[in-house]
């Protein structure tokens, strides 16, 4: 039977394949060098209207070469997701995992903290526009995987940085639902429940959080220019430190494409609740309001593609270690130059907490890349630039502003089972 069901098999799955791997010298305290690879390995099955991806992508981290080239710091994460499709709606259903030694201080100079910076004309749909900030291949958030994710969510927040490895775990089970009831007209609703807290001797630096997460949004083309979301959403968020929080935002955006989609325009607004109970009994409620506001612009330069983006925020966040109410603002900038195989590119972004750098889940984070890069061609792209980085805990400097310098390799491939191209 089985022998007779692999060329059917064959026919649905395809193979994704991918790694990046770095070398890079860390100026942060004492001079060191690290090296890292972030391999990734998945299938997808594509049953027409049902399609179902697994994908397998660790972090491996060698934060001390110089003096102990043989230590791994090895991060584990995995991702099932599923999604089906019936005319005008899909439903997506997925489950992250996550377990094992994460290096926070390698992280805030890692290969994560290099965007991959798009440069193609922008669509009027407002996702992958060039100039966004996307996760770097190999990373979690680039698996191929993102069908049926819960998108319109509240980000994770990264876990601060500490300057040793962290036993690191986290779980996330999601559910979205979308249904387009005309071309013009989006409607969506998620629902999510995560829990991530630290292993063994890092519980008592991260202690476990826990709590489900929902939203809805519809999303309005008016024109061919012109195009509106309303957004909602709530968390919950309880620690293992008797803390619990409620946090919900509404939130509406408007997004305007300009110049035959070369330049688009994104602002929103919004208004964000809170109520947090603490270990002593004490419940305070909070009120904020929220912003965002982006352009982002692709225009011919030097027989190349010059694409500009900058953007800012005010919203937020539930800290992950405390499960306390972190109102914060940020902002984001990048700039790429690209031609033919070559990309040359910037960008900066910081997150700037609006409470007392002293108080309870205050965090501050700053960072930014210049790099160069090349297509090599057959999935394969090499790099190497400069990365910065700097970040406080709750008034505390956990990582002092460091430069990093990194050359890099990158490689992507869908290799269909049934001998079909191979496209990268």
């Amino acid at each position: 039977m089985i022998p007779l069901l692999a060329p059917v098999l064959a026919e649905l799955v395809t193979l994704n394949l991918g790694d990046r791997t770095e070398a890079r010298y860390v100026v942060s305290g004492t001079p060191h060098a690290e090296a890292e690879t972030r391999p990734l390995a998945g299938l997808k099955f594509d049953f027409g209207r049902a399609v179902l991806t697994v994908t397998y992508a660790p972090f491996i981290v060698a934060p001390k070469v110089d003096t102990d080239p043989s230590y791994l710091a090895t991060y584990h994460t995995a991702a099932l997701v599923a999604l089906y499709q019936w005319r005008q709606t899909a439903l997506g259903l997925s489950e992250l995992g996550a377990y094992g030694e994460r290096d926070l201080t390698a992280d805030a100079l890692g290969a994560a903290r290099t965007p991959a910076i798009t440069t193609t004309t922008p669509t009027q749909t407002g996702v992958g526009q060039p100039g966004t900030i996307a996760s770097t291949p190999g990373s979690p958030l680039n698996t191929g995987t993102s069908t049926g994710t819960v998108s319109n969510l509240p980000a994770n927040v990264q876990p601060r940085a500490l300057p040793e490895v962290a036993h690191l775990q986290s779980f996330t089970t999601a559910a979205s639902l979308t249904h387009r009831p005309s071309a013009a007209t989006t409607l969506r609703a998620d629902a999510g429940y995560t829990f991530a807290g630290g292993v063994g001797s890092s519980r008592a630096d991260f202690p476990a959080t826990r709590g489900p997460s929902f939203g809805l949004s519809a999303a309005q083309r008016v024109n061919g220019a012109d195009q509106f979301t309303s957004v909602v959403t709530a968390q919950y968020a309880s620690g293992a430190i008797d803390t619990r929080t409620w946090l919900s935002q509404i939130n509406e955006r408007w997004e305007h494409t300009f110049h035959s989609k070369v330049t688009v325009f994104r602002f929103g607004s919004g208004l964000s609740l809170s109520r947090n109970t603490q270990q002593d009994g004490l419940i305070t409620y909070g009120v904020y309001p929220t912003f965002e506001i982006g352009i982002v612009h692709a225009e011919r330069l030097a027989n190349g593609t010059l694409t500009l983006a900058l953007g800012a925020f005010s919203s937020p966040a539930i800290d992950p270690v405390r499960a306390l109410v972190d109102p914060r603002i940020g902002g984001t900038g990048s700039v790429a130059w690209t031609r033919d195989r070559f990309t040359i590119s910037t960008f900066a972004s910081t997150t700037l907490s609006l409470i007392h750098s002293s108080s309870e889940g205050a965090f501050n984070n700053a960072g930014g890349a210049a790099l160069t890069s090349y297509r090599l061609g057959a999935g394969f792209s090499v790099d190497c630039g400069v990365r910065a980085a700097y970040q406080t805990f709750e008034g505390q400097a956990v990582v002092p502003l460091s430069y990093a310098a990194f050359a890099g390799i990158t490689y992507g491939a869908h290799v269909p089972l049934n001998g079909g191209r191979v496209t990268h």
